[in-house]
Formats: C-alpha cells, sequence, structure tokens
C-alpha cells in the first residue's frame, strides 16, 4: 500500500482532516506499506496523521530490488537527503502483538535524520522510536 499523502501540511477543504488509517489488516509483499507523511513545522505537528493498528506482515522471497524490503517503510519512493522533519507513522501492535508500540520517522540518506531517537529495526525502514521518547 502506498499513501496518497501529500507533502504539505495544509489539508483540502471537503477532505477531512487528513488522516489515514490502516487496522487489523494482513500484506504479504516487498515493502507491505509506505507512507510518504507531511512535514512538520517546529513545534507542530502536521494535522495529517498515519496510524497503523494491529497490522500483520509477511515478506515476500524475492531479490532485493533499490529500496531494501519492509513491513512498513518511510523512506520506499521518497527523495534522499531530505533533512527537513516529517510526521511519523504511529504503529501500534505491530505484527499483532499486543503493546509492540512505536512511531517510524523518515530517514532516506539522512545522517541525522530529524527524529527524537536512533533506533533501526530490520523489519521496518525509518528510524523507529517507542512511545514513550516520541511524545
Amino acid at each position: 500500500m502506498f499513501s496518497p499523502f501529500s507533502l504539505t501540511a495544509a489539508t483540502e477543504p471537503g477532505r477531512g482532516d487528513g488522516t489515514v488509517a490502516v487496522e487489523n489488516s494482513y500484506f504479504r509483499s516487498y515493502v507491505g506499506v509506505a507512507i510518504g507523511t507531511a512535514y512538520t513545522s517546529a513545534g507542530r505537528p502536521s494535522p495529517k496523521t498515519a496510524i497503523m493498528r494491529g497490522s500483520r506482515f509477511d515478506r515476500l522471497d524475492v531479490p532485493a530490488a533499490r529500496y531494501p524490503p519492509a513491513s512498513i517503510s518511510m523512506n520506499y519512493g521518497m527523495a534522499p537527503g531530505d533533512a527537513q522533519p516529517r510526521e511519523p507513522i504511529r504503529v501500534v501492535d505491530f505484527n499483532a502483538r499486543p503493546g509492540d508500540t512505536f512511531r517510524v520517522f523518515y530517514s532516506l540518506g539522512v545522517p541525522e535524520a530529524p527524529a527524537p531517537c536512533r533506533t533501526t529495526r530490520p523489519d521496518l525502514s525509518g528510524v523507529v522510536c517507542s512511545e514513550e521518547v516520541s511524545r
């Protein structure tokens, strides 16, 4: 699934608040979910948010491509080296495991990703911060 978000924080008239929610879904693919979230301003979160809740992922056994395989990617299809902060994807109960909750931040080609931590996980593409760190 590749998101329809645009990179501006402004919402469009008549289209709601710009929230995308994916809940209790199953993905068997090279990249399960790639969401290009909106840019954020200093100290101001974007009205466009993304949340993944209780979804499960299995990776296809295929040769690697331009982007690495990932259950959730903040980097797939994005331009590298973009240091402007973006709204993270909030993940709740990853792979249907209660309590495996975190946020995924963009990090493609950025030496110091604009995220409150520097943690990565092998099944995710982006910087991964626990809920406590990313608030």
